[in-house]
């Protein structure tokens, strides 16, 4: 593994982990953390990647819609959802729209 792969990986993962605690983790600050320039961490390089989109790949998304079944039918874990919220966002998936719902999320749900 390259370098500059191994440094992708090394993001992705503290960043989802952060997410997976609840957390509302900052990718700017964890692409600086881990050696990008300002420029480039506001741009989000790291996201325009092939290997963050590989990364991005392996995360199944009925998982994370069967999590947020649960939590719509108990009302509680708001931790959870927004981390389900953030995974989609960082999948492309979560454009705002009229009204804040997703058109996307919501036909997933559906299906």
């Amino acid at each position: 593994m390259k370098a500059t792969e191994q440094k992708v990986k090394n993001i992705f993962n503290e960043y989802m982990e952060q997410v997976s605690a609840g957390k509302n983790p900052s990718l700017l600050a964890i692409q600086k953390k881990h050696g990008y320039s300002e420029s480039s961490a506001k741009s989000y390089m790291v996201t325009k990647t092939k290997t963050w989109e590989k990364l991005l790949s392996r995360i199944d998304d009925e998982d994370a819609l069967q999590r947020l079944n649960h939590i719509m039918m108990n009302g509680k874990d708001s931790d959870a959802l927004k981390a389900i919220q953030e995974m989609f966002k960082l999948k492309g998936r979560y454009p705002k729209l009229g009204g804040g719902i997703d058109k996307e999320i919501v036909e997933l749900y559906e299906n």
